[in-house]
């Protein structure tokens, strides 16, 4: 089983872990959808946000006995190492995760694009902050710590897998292993067209790499139309072991030198080609990461470029990327979303000596401070921005507000008026709320009822 570096210690080990593994065998199903697991056992009540268990998560199983987990992140974490274990071999033996009490039987767990983006941010964001998950309850700071790390490899493996749930040309199961010996980078790009549609690689190229993971090899078939290259949806990452099993005849190219590009003839035999340069060759064919983004804003995509970019391990993602990132959650933000403000500051904030005279990210870091309502520390930094492009109108208009807000009292209106101003919108509200109350026999509309309430006492509290 190629997950049991993981399964059986913090992930796979507790008695959520060994509840999933009945509940899945009870199926009954060859193929389980993730999103039927979620609606069968309460996980899709989480809205993906699994910091804290909102209520029990149960099933009943076909023998009469309620079953029941504790921990929403346990289950997400066991559900995680699953599908990778689906992703590397196309499926997993029941008995292999629980071999005292279950049967020999395998069954296989699907999920789409967006579920499998999803589950990649969540395992970012328990890596990252272990501490903020009620699963603390049960362990000490340094065995969770130690989960995070572990939990941190298996989601960077899940999403090295590219789990799109593509109908490959080349299934799991009949992969060789090509590249004994390849000891650098292994990472690439290849379009549809040869890991889908089996055609033979027409173009390749080598680029500087995009990170630690990026050996800088992209693989098209040559005959992609820049339509069907500018959509990111038509590629996708891979080992380039995979690339090698769909086209052995790639193999004698991969030690080129960056800034190397081949071209297949007539003759079926690779070409160089002379005097290649990323720069001016891939102009207008091959769009960039950022391009594409800057594409997707022009068209107000700012879920796209959400989606894509944080699908993108942490630790790979380069200070132009978390910008961007940035300026996605400042663009598509209502000016009420205080947590998409909070986001790009969270963002911005650590690459301030890297960009210290880039106007872009000073404009962006003082405009998430402007909508969090804290117009000092955003004068200091549209006037960097302003510095950087001396005359630009929008940064002087934000200036002049700034400067303007500064000068009045620190409330346009005084503690008494603001909360008079709530209490008349709780009256109006009230109704509303009172049903929402009355109907919701499951509490499945908790967090409606608390955003509508935040909502009012943000009038007072402001």
């Amino acid at each position: 089983m190629y997950i049991s570096k993981y399964w059986g210690n913090f992930i796979g080990g507790s008695d959520d872990s060994l509840n999933l593994v009945a509940f899945l065998e009870d199926q009954k199903k060859e193929e389980i959808p993730l999103s039927e697991i979620f609606a069968k056992i309460g996980l899709d009540k989480q809205n993906w946000d699994f910091r804290q268990t909102i209520e029990y998560l149960e099933f009943t199983h076909s023998n009469g006995v309620d079953m029941d987990f504790h921990f929403a992140i346990d289950v997400i974490t066991d559900l995680a190492a699953i599908l990778l274990e689906c992703y590397v071999n196309g499926s997993v033996n029941l008995h292999d995760l629980d071999e005292y009490n279950t049967p020999s039987r395998c069954i296989r767990i699907t999920a789409t694009p967006e579920e499998h983006n999803a589950m990649d941010r969540t395992l970012a964001d328990f890596a990252q902050n272990p501490l903020s998950y009620d699963l603390h309850e049960m362990m000490d700071d340094e065995e969770i710590q130690e989960m995070a790390r572990d939990v941190e490899a298996l989601r960077k493996e899940l999403y090295e897998s590219a789990g799109r749930n593509r109908n490959y040309y080349v299934k799991a199961e009949d992969m060789k292993n090509l590249l004994p010996d390849w000891d650098g980078a292994n990472g690439c790009i290849a379009t549809n067209r040869i890991t889908v549609e089996g055609c033979k690689v027409g173009y390749c190229y080598r680029e500087k790499p995009d990170g630690d993971w990026d050996s800088g090899w992209r693989f098209t078939a040559g005959d992609e139309s820049d339509a069907y290259m500018d959509d990111p949806n038509n590629s996708g990452i891979y080992g380039l072991n995979t690339i090698c099993n769909d086209d052995p005849d790639i193999f004698s190219l991969l030690n080129a030198p960056y800034n190397s590009a081949f071209e297949r003839d007539e003759n079926n035999v690779f070409h160089q080609i002379a005097d290649w340069e990323v720069s001016q060759s891939e102009e207008g064919k091959h769009m960039d990461l950022l391009q594409q983004c800057q594409k997707w804003l022009e068209d107000e995509e700012y879920q796209k470029i959400k989606d894509t970019l944080e699908a993108i391990p942490i630790e790979e993602r380069t200070p132009e990327i978390d910008s961007e990132l940035a300026r996605a959650y400042i663009a598509g933000a209502d000016v009420a979303e205080r947590e998409s403000f909070e986001k790009a500051l969270e963002l911005l904030a650590p690459h301030e000596e890297y960009f210290a005279e880039d106007h872009c990210w000073n404009y962006r870091i003082a405009s998430a401070y402007y909508y969090l309502d804290q117009e000092g520390p955003a004068l200091r930094y549209f006037e960097k921005a302003l510095k950087a492009r001396p005359g630009d109108e929008d940064t002087l208009e934000y200036i002049d507000d700034c400067r303007r807000r500064l000068s009045l009292p620190r409330f346009s209106k005084n503690f008494r008026e603001r909360t008079e101003a709530a209490w008349e919108k709780f009256a109006e509200q009230e109704a509303k709320l009172r049903q929402i109350m009355d109907t919701d026999k499951n509490q499945e509309r908790g967090e409606e009822l608390v955003a509508a309430c935040e909502e009012i006492l943000h009038i007072a509290f402001e």
